[in-house]
């Protein structure tokens, strides 16, 4: 296997600090992504827990975060939790399309910079604090 051509590991600027402000984990871009393809159409925690396959104490927690984050809500609807995407103005619309083509095109790269985040947050903050010559 050779090395990627030029351009094959880019990610866009917005991309790369939309996931360094906003998600923690590849789960969370996953649910991010279904709400997104399936807007405006809720879900319960049942099935979006089946989606992700995963438990309800993570999706609960994912729900959370984003939901704090404001690109989620959920609603009780019949004594029924739903979870959807929250409304998306036109910039944020832009970059949720270009979020899921980058994801589609470039899925390791973008996992990769999740699993990263914390290191390269880490990185920006010693930087700020290097003596300057």
């Amino acid at each position: 296997m050779g090395k990627a051509g030029p351009g094959e590991t880019e990610v866009p600027a917005e991309i790369k600090k939309f996931i360094l402000e906003n998600i923690r984990s590849v789960a969370a871009l996953e649910l991010l992504l279904f709400l997104f393809e399936r807007r405006p159409q809720a879900f319960t925690f049942e099935q979006l827990v089946q989606e992700l396959r995963s438990n309800i104490s993570l999706v609960t927690a994912l729900v959370q975060n984003l939901e704090a984050k404001k690109w989620i809500q959920s609603d009780e609807v019949n004594g029924q939790s739903l979870v959807k995407l929250a409304e998306l103005d036109s910039i944020n619309l832009k970059l949720f399309r270009l979020l899921l083509e980058s994801f589609s095109k470039k899925r390791m790269t973008l996992i990769d910079l999740i699993y990263m985040s914390p290191l390269e947050k880490l990185r920006q903050f010693s930087a700020a604090f290097k003596i300057r010559k």
